[in-house]
């Protein structure tokens, strides 16, 4: 695991900073769950089939993260499966990939209601699947965070993957549409619905080519000055900064940050032409 894959993986674990992705990602900055509702999900992906004449066997993937969330209602409470997967470059199967993540872990709810059915014999199965007519499966949510520079430069859809030799197939084929958290196409309004410092880190990831608007936003963003360790750690791994990072501090002031970086650059530079001006 490389080091950006590793501090982003670290970062979003926290369960404050996944609820509010969650609640961003995927319920528009609506506050509809917190880190209490959170419950650890397996990351492995795996699927059990039977081959004609070679025995069974099985398939296995592993998610960057993995939750359920505790969704509360009015008329009750149930459940979602929200899966992560931080991308540093653009990877031009992903719809395909989540879409088996997606799938797989269909399966997997689909097997257990089924041998739960069986179990406990509970009447009014289906026979042949071994469903009750009441049966449902929990929504499964794939969100992709692209923490690169610029924006997805991939496909966004299943479609986009595909070459169609007749138009009349597109609408055969079933699509399946990326779920991307996407800091270029993200606007003040969005970075704001943020809770936690992550609002912070992919506003960060946008302006970073952007000298004026990176020192504007350090400037005027009041949560830089007091920037959670963990999130500055994800900035210095995803955007190459040369943060200096105490990791007894438990949090960090950017803006004076950023100042030491450019006046040890400066110093350096001075000295280095002090050096060639004496030879």
């Amino acid at each position: 695991m490389g080091k950006s894959d590793c501090a982003t993986k670290v970062f979003l674990s926290d369960r404050g900073v996944f609820a509010d992705l969650v609640n961003c990602g995927v319920f528009g900055g609506r506050q509809v769950v917190g880190k209490d509702d959170l419950q650890e999900a397996n990351c492995e992906e795996v699927v059990s089939f039977q081959g004609a004449g070679r025995g069974s066997g099985h398939r296995e993937r592993l998610r960057d993260l993995a939750m359920n969330v505790v969704v509360r209602e009015a008329h009750g409470t149930k459940f979602i499966v929200v899966g992560v997967e931080n991308q540093r470059k653009t990877h031009l199967a992903m719809p395909a990939r989540c879409m088996l993540y997606d799938a797989m872990r269909h399966a997997e709810n689909l097997r257990r209601i089924v041998a739960e059915n069986r179990r406990g014999r509970r009447p009014g199965r289906d026979l042949l699947s071994g469903l009750r007519p009441e049966d449902r499966l929990p929504p499964v949510v794939t969100l992709v965070v692209y923490w690169g520079r610029g924006g997805w430069k991939g496909p966004r859809t299943l479609h986009e993957m595909i070459d169609f030799p007749a138009e009349g197939l597109r609408p055969l084929c079933a699509d399946y549409k990326l779920n991307l958290i996407e800091p270029a196409a993200m606007g003040d309004a969005d970075f704001r619905k943020f809770r936690t410092d992550l609002g912070a880190v992919l506003h960060y990831v946008k302006v970073q080519d952007d000298q004026e608007e990176l020192e504007r936003l350090l400037h005027e963003d009041e949560r830089f000055k007091t920037l959670g360790r963990e999130a500055a750690e994800v900035i210095a791994a995803v955007t190459g900064a040369e943060i200096s990072i105490d990791e007894h501090e438990e949090t960090i002031d950017m803006c004076k940050a950023i100042r030491q970086i450019k006046q040890s650059a400066y110093t350096e530079g001075k000295q280095s032409g002090f050096a060639e001006g004496k030879q």
